[in-house]
């Protein structure tokens, strides 16, 4: 029977020292390095690993100078995984160029957005439009191929690692300038239809030729909106260029082995739909951005990533309980691993490695937390507890006849990367952005027990969604995407708008027919703007709008589900609705405050499957047992609202077997089962 969630670990043989100490008999014993690694792999197989993850940072180690390799201990890795039975992910390791190599190639290294030098010895010490750079990616990817690439433990290869982290996704040397300008002479017809796209008659800024034009630099102002969008597709291309030529290279030198990369949370520089179209599958790398818990934002970004292939994807880095970058590196509850992995598998993956297995010693990650003590004393730590509960909690799932969990789909979310971009760069309100909106949007879903999914663009929406949402879609329709809107409404689907849609060009200039929808005709824009921290419009006399208004003049072919009742739009609409054949379309005129009020509202004007009680998240699911729940319970005990089969564990309680009944406990993790 396979497993429904496969785990393991970030292993780094090359960072432990020729020599270490261990803890035996009550005594400390000095071993070596392959010790280390014998205790290493016999301890991960305890803990019931199937997957480690390596190599992403060996280049110094492997090819410690320019030709000269040395791949023996990453080999002996290798052979030790296989003997237990642990399969391995590979990574290319061109995230950290060497020292040698930089000192060779100084070009190869980055500007920032103010021109400084990004200096060698950290990491993502690289322009990727740099064609040294990109001979030595090329050079090292197939070495690495050809060398690790055909032993059996290999199953899988990642490329680089998160690319664009640390803020190095736009660099601003003399070769991004050129790739820039080669990038524009490829997607505008002549430098006329340039000026005309960007408006450059604004502030002077005609061109005459395509060499004049810079770089985003910093400045005393603002760039041009046109300029600072191009420059931003510009730069996600050459990720995507740089990341297709070791893609080519594994697939011929390594075959059979499916590719993969690590995006990363709440990361908007780079689309990873255009990443994606690469690779076999998606990576995500989960990390707790914030001082406190975001479960919305964690739940809709693992939804992303399984959108991004429409298959299962893994978890490739699972942050511990404390990491080292945080400006306050807090600790979290251990229960919140367990929460994670359950929420991450409900939402499609298939597997989660944690970072990582051993806590560093040195470097600077030497406070980061990982799965394998600083203490050499401890022989079982917290998180292999919580491993092997979750292990006895899957096992529970799989008694119960589980084998299989496919998630559901309900509403489809567009998230067009480039409209982030566009908000970014025009955002009129530090308070606003995408991730702000879709929050609303998935947390509605999580509270009425509605599956979701997103595409990268209108015109790929699923049409056996029930319910579209364009969660600040900035951009105007185009006929094509207007036409497939109308057809998914004429056939009984309902599209949800929020704020800040349809307001744009795609050459980010501002729409002279906003919010154009079906028909021009069907309303004016008349007045918008931003929302102080503190601000609030008040619309139904109940629920409160923030961070954005607008001011819409409907015609007479839509109604006004709600009106703004305070506020400096007091007495507009604040919420309309377009009938469309058996459809709808709704749009909100503000950013809805989250409660579970307006979201009961919400849900009898659009859609919902079960209300669920506050604090609780619901997953629907079809399993090889037919459809069931998965249920995330935030808040205080709750009685779920379905009748069934409830299998629940809260860390450390042992909750893991069968229970009956309704009732979920706080802080608990469940699925019901159909009677």
């Amino acid at each position: 029977m396979t497993e429904l969630l496969r785990t393991g670990a970030a292993y780094y043989p090359d960072y432990i020292p020729e020599f270490v100490r261990t803890w035996r008999n009550g005594n400390v014993e000095t071993i070596s390095r392959r010790e280390r690694m014998i205790q290493d792999f016999a301890r991960m197989k305890r803990n019931g690993f199937t997957w480690i993850r390596m190599g992403e940072f060996s280049w110094s180690l492997v090819e410690p100078e320019p030709g000269a390799f040395n791949p023996a201990l990453f080999l002996e890795a290798l052979d030790l995984a296989l003997s237990h039975e642990i399969d391995v992910i590979f990574c290319t390791p061109t995230a950290t160029p060497p020292p040698w190599l930089t000192e060779r190639n100084p070009e190869i290294l980055p500007r920032d957005k103010s021109g400084r030098l990004m200096p060698a010895g950290t990491r993502r010490h690289y322009d990727p439009t740099n064609a040294a750079y990109r001979l030595e990616s090329r050079r090292i990817t197939e070495y690495y191929a050809r060398t690790f690439g055909n032993h059996p433990a290999v199953k899988c290869w990642q490329t680089d690692n998160e690319f664009g982290c640390h803020g190095s996704t736009y660099v601003y040397t003399e070769s991004a300038a050129s790739w820039f300008r080669a990038w524009l002479k490829d997607n505008y017809l002549d430098i006329h239809s340039l000026n005309e796209a960007w408006q450059t008659s604004f502030w002077s800024q005609r061109y005459t030729d395509f060499s004049q034009i810079p770089l985003p630099l910093s400045s005393y102002a603002d760039a041009n909106p046109g300029l600072e969008l191009d420059f931003r597709r510009a730069m996600n291309h050459a990720w995507k260029i740089f990341q297709s030529e070791q893609a080519i290279l594994l697939r011929e030198l390594s075959p059979g082995r499916p590719i993969i990369h690590n995006f990363m949370t709440l990361f908007f520089e780079l689309d990873p739909w255009k990443m994606s179209e690469d690779l076999d599958l998606a990576g995500f790398d989960h990390y707790q951005m914030e001082s406190d818990p975001h479960p919305i934002s964690s739940a809709w970004q693992f939804r992303l990533m399984a959108s991004l292939k429409k298959r299962s994807f893994m978890v490739l880095e699972q942050q511990p309980v404390q990491v080292n970058w945080q400006k306050v590196n807090r600790r979290f509850p251990m229960n919140l691993l367990f929460q994670w992995g359950m929420q991450a598998m409900f939402a499609g993956a298939d597997s989660m490695l944690y970072f990582s297995w051993q806590r560093m010693y040195g470097g600077a990650e030497q406070y980061h937390d990982g799965i394998v003590s600083h203490d050499i004393r401890v022989d079982t730590t917290e998180q292999e507890e919580l491993l092997q509960f979750q292990r006895s909690f899957l096992s529970a799932l799989k008694t119960a006849g589980i084998q299989k969990i496919d998630p559901l789909g309900d509403v489809c979310m567009v998230l067009d990367f480039e409209s982030i971009w566009s908000h970014d760069i025009t955002s009129q309100s530090e308070l606003f952005s995408t991730r702000t909106v879709v929050d609303v949007a998935a947390e509605f879903c999580l509270s009425q027990g509605l599956g979701f999914s997103f595409s990268p663009s209108i015109e790929s929406i699923d049409p056996s969604s029930r319910m579209v949402f364009l969660p600040a879609h900035s951009f105007e329709l185009s006929e094509k995407e207007r036409s497939v809107l109308r057809q998914y409404m004429e056939e009984g689907g309902i599209v949800c708008s929020f704020p800040r849609s349809l307001m744009k060009r795609r050459d980010n200039r501002m729409s002279d027919l906003p919010l154009h929808l079906l028909h021009p005709e069907d309303l004016r824009v008349l007045s918008y703007g931003a929302l102080l921290e503190e601000e609030r419009e008040e619309f139904k006399d109940e629920f409160q709008g923030r961070i954005w208004a607008e001011k819409i003049e409907p015609g007479p072919e839509l109604s006004v589900l709600a009106r703004f009742t305070k506020g400096l739009y007091s007495g507009s609409p604040a919420v309309i609705l377009q009938k469309a054949g058996r459809g709808k379309w709704i749009h909100l005129c503000t950013v809805p405050e989250r409660s579970r009020e307006f979201f009961s509202w919400l849900a009898i004007h659009t859609l919902s499957r079960i209300e669920c009680p506050p604090g609780v998240q619901a997953f629907p699911m079809n399993t090889n047992l037919g459809p069931a729940i998965g249920w995330i319970n935030h808040g205080t005990d709750a009685e779920v609202p379905w009748s069934g089969k409830l299998i629940q564990a809260r860390f450390p309680d042992i909750m893991a077997s069968p229970a009956m009944g309704r009732i979920l406990a706080a802080g608990a993790i469940g699925v019901l089962l159909p009677d």
